[in-house]
């Protein structure tokens, strides 16, 4: 039997153990049907999915060697969560000066917080990170000691080393470029380093504080070089984008993805109807980050000033899932929990809660490239799976309610006195 971690031993990922087991489900998510499936179990070995079949009393759990667990029906069986927008690096928001935090703290330190904030990321079931600026090239050495030391940890797509303009949003812990020559041999560089995509911030931001928030810092030939440069080497490309101004350069630039998508104008908020109508026909995904501005049950007032009350930010989100716009999770407040409550933002915007839980799996696996390992649960990917309490079909909120992870195939969340809902053979 794998062995198990609980939520209040996460400091670090866990040790890899048994990635073979068979999983019983009384109710299975489907997302490419937008469906629960019923009564199905689901066979795993060497950490992928090699089955998905009818559970019936004739099933024979004995041809598993591996862990065997039961989920009964007043629980829901999900595909792992993904969250699109992160920092390993950085602490909390709440933390009064994060650039200056980062800035004092020693590589080790950063590697061990990044550590621990993948640990606590999967313990909240979030099974892929996207993390979207990680200085001093730790990524190579943590992606190491999660080798070397056989630990389990979430799967961690890098931007590398975010690219910016001079002195602009992020440059304290990124690439500074200055023309398209420049900008380009930015993102070889980034490849070369083994990044899985790239990130550029395109306007200033609020960590950097909120210096040319409501600006555009790169030009538009760059931003062009940039996107093509990325395209030729078979990359992703996004943009940190607060403004109307760097919202539409980076898309006419053709950018993949745009991350928080803010509207702010020179003074207030400035939302472009042709702007969004060309996001939305160029299949560029959004990631809104509704989550860093408006945590659950409180706002951000610095964010509020900018963006109004959680009303009206959320009606904006809105006006962009009605145009067309695709949107993915993704948090970008350091907390590593708070999937569930972007969900629930982009519900109150409008999608289905069936339509937000894809957005958390199958929808952002899509938009990152990893839709062949990760997304849903099916035969052939990575077994990452979520076990949550309650139904986040008709209530997502319940992606709060996280009973057990399987992670690779491993079992690293098992919440014990939930045994009559989660339970070993």
């Amino acid at each position: 039997m794998t062995d198990r971690v609980s939520a209040s031993a996460s400091t670090y990922p866990p040790r890899a153990s048994g990635d073979s087991g068979i999983l019983r489900c009384s109710s299975l998510f489907d997302p490419r049907q937008g469906k629960l499936l019923a009564d199905v179990s689901v066979e795993i070995e060497g950490g992928r999915v090699v089955g998905v079949t009818a559970d019936t009393a004739a099933t024979d759990c004995t041809k598993s060697s591996g862990w065997q667990i039961s989920v009964g029906s007043d629980c829901t069986v999900i595909p792992g969560l993904i969250e699109c927008h992160n920092h390993l690096q950085l602490c909390p928001s709440r933390v009064a000066d994060p650039r200056e935090d980062w800035l004092r703290s020693s590589d080790r330190a950063l590697l061990e917080r990044m550590l621990c904030n993948s640990a606590k990321a999967l313990h909240a079931g979030i099974t892929t990170i996207r993390d979207c600026g990680a200085g001093r090239h730790l990524d190579t050495l943590f992606l190491r000691r999660i080798r070397e030391a056989g630990l389990i940890a979430p799967r961690v797509l890098f931007a590398g080393l975010p690219i910016m303009a001079r002195e602009g949003h992020l440059a304290w812990m990124g690439r500074e470029v200055s023309g398209p020559a420049d900008a380009a041999a930015a993102v070889r560089e980034q490849h070369e380093g083994g990044a899985d995509f790239i990130k550029v911030t395109a306007s200033g931001g609020m960590i950097s504080g909120a210096a040319g928030i409501r600006s555009l810092f790169l030009s538009k030939e760059e931003l062009r070089s940039l996107a093509d440069q990325a395209h030729e080497l078979g990359m992703r490309i996004t943009a940190h984008a607060h403004s109307t101004e760097a919202i539409e350069a980076v898309a006419i630039a053709g950018f993949d993805m745009i991350e928080h998508c803010c509207w702010l104008g020179r003074d207030g908020l400035r939302y472009k109807k042709d702007v969004a109508r060309l996001i939305a026909d160029s299949g560029i995904v959004v990631v809104p980050t509704n989550a860093a501005f408006y945590p659950h049950g409180r706002t951000k007032l610095q964010w509020q000033a900018l963006l109004g009350s959680q009303v009206e930010r959320i009606g904006i989100v809105a006006e962009m899932l009605a145009t067309g716009i695709g949107m993915v999770t993704g948090a970008d407040d350091q907390e590593f929990n708070t999937v569930a409550h972007e969900a629930a933002l982009l519900v109150e915007a409008g999608l289905d809660p069936v339509d937000a839980l894809r957005a958390a799996t199958l929808w952002a696996a899509k938009a990152l490239g990893v839709e062949q390992d990760c997304g849903s649960v099916e035969p052939g990917k990575v077994a990452d799976i979520v076990v949550v309490r309650g139904n986040p079909l008709v209530a997502v909120e319940a992606l709060r309610e996280v009973v057990a992870v399987v992670a690779q195939g491993h079992v690293v969340r098992q919440i014990e006195e939930t045994a009559n809902r989660t339970e070993k053979w």
